[in-house]
């Protein structure tokens, strides 16, 4: 009898260990599966920027992408893989060689870019991916992140969803899949349902913390996607005020009115809802998500002094990054001043300095990234084609410049620092991203 009871305790054991193998096995190759399909869509992406905006650094990069529309040769990646500069970009698809991309589309506030690769080389072996947007990610959910770490082509990692955490100005996916240098705008796939659940942007410093990876949820990209293919401007709206930052579940809640001619928005306000439906609104981001592909006057559904009440508001898209226009001298570049708060200052006419070359005369000079310039040779500012002129002129001439800033200070007494700065004025042009 002892005999027997071992014997069933045995054959227990081993039908589970075989079940494990098997389900192991299934597993395995379900993966494999997917990872091969990855590498019918996913791309290599080289990008040189000689002439950076403020939001990226001189230089070259490798990153990663997917295909979305075979018929139009759309590819999906990050924003800062393709840069938000006048870049140089070149794609390939597995085992092909690279061709010319041109930005199509780059996301002012989401680290979300959309490219245009040549139909013609697009190899008959190419599929699109496949997009979960119909629901959000959970967490457990087991995904491989796919793309080029340090660049290893065509390689593909494993991990868990771990949650999604509001970070910055989006709601992220937290995974412990391993995503670093190179994996950057590439899919981070459903090893469920071999789709597509988020954009691979972000890792944490190893030195700082182990398995902290972000990635882009897939459901926000989908409506970019979606408006972009419908001819509409995807951007997001400008709606004239700033919110609170708050930590935890609390609702999204007006700071300060920029511009109370497109807001009737008041400080205090919570936001609950658009046009009479309430929704989640937690953070700025799911406000932007919400009224993305809208134009013209919504309403907003708000808490004000413990009341309920509507209130009209007036929404234009924030200016196209493609459009954006700098001017390069001495070493250094410097554009209109495009932040959002910009009319809430007083540096509302006042523009910004976005990069100093190494060795430059700029640098020589001290002058430094993201000092506002505030006048030229005491004299206002004036429009972009004015203040062209004029250092065109300056060049022409052989006159000095003088430019006057303004930078934040680094002590204790005081917010800001003035300076002048003069030199000659070198190598005028203009930069323009597209």
């Amino acid at each position: 009898m002892q005999y027997l009871t071992r014997f069933t305790d045995f054959t227990v054991y081993f039908v589970f260990l075989l079940l494990l193998l098997t389900a192991s096995t299934l597993y395995a190759a379900n993966d494999e599966k997917t990872f091969a399909e990855a590498g019918k869509y996913t791309v290599k992406i080289r990008t040189q920027i000689n002439y950076p905006f403020y939001q990226d650094g001189k230089g070259s990069s490798i990153g990663t992408g997917f295909l979305i529309s075979r018929e139009k040769g759309l590819i999906l990646t990050n924003a800062h893989v393709v840069g938000r500069s006048k870049s140089k970009i070149k794609v390939m698809f597995k085992n092909e060689d690279y061709f010319s991309a041109k930005k199509m589309y780059v996301d002012p506030v989401l680290d979300l870019a959309i490219i245009k690769y040549p139909v013609k080389h697009i190899p008959k072996e190419a599929k699109e991916a496949k997009l979960k947007c119909d629901t959000s990610t959970v967490s457990g959910l087991t995904v491989g992140a796919f793309g080029h770490p340090w660049n290893l082509s065509f390689t593909a990692t494993r991990g868990i969803i771990s949650g999604q955490p509001y970070l910055g100005y989006a709601d992220w996916i937290q995974t412990d899949a391993p995503i670093n240098s190179g994996n950057s705008g590439g899919p981070l796939i459903s090893l469920n349902s071999g789709k597509v659940v988020g954009i691979s942007s972000a890792m944490l410093s190893k030195g700082e913390t182990e398995g902290l990876n972000f990635a882009l949820p897939i459901e926000y990209a989908c409506k970019v996607i979606d408006l972009f293919n419908a001819g509409k401007d995807p951007s997001p709206m400008d709606i004239g005020v700033s919110f609170y930052e708050r930590k935890g579940l609390k609702p999204l809640k007006v700071a300060k009115v920029i511009n109370s001619k497109l807001s009737a928005l008041k400080s205090g306000d919570v936001i609950q809802g658009v046009d009479g439906k309430k929704m989640k609104m937690m953070n700025p981001f799911h406000l932007m998500h919400a009224l993305r592909g809208r134009s013209g006057k919504v309403m907003l559904n708000i808490l004000r002094d413990d009341k309920e009440q509507d209130v009209s508001l007036t929404i234009t898209p924030l200016p196209n990054i493609l459009n954006q226009k700098g001017i390069y001298f001495s070493g250094m570049i410097v554009t209109p001043n495009r932040l959002m708060d910009k009319t809430n200052s007083s540096l509302s006419d006042a523009w910004i300095v976005n990069f100093v070359d190494s060795g430059s005369t700029a640098e020589i000079e001290r002058v430094a990234g993201w000092d506002m310039l505030l006048k030229l040779d005491n004299k206002p500012l004036g429009s972009f084609d004015d203040v062209y002129k004029y250092i065109k002129n300056k060049q022409v001439s052989g006159e000095d410049i003088t430019l006057m800033v303004r930078r934040s200070s680094d002590g204790m007494r005081k917010n800001y620092d003035y300076y002048e700065f003069s030199f000659a004025v070198e190598d005028e042009k203009i930069i323009a991203i597209q």
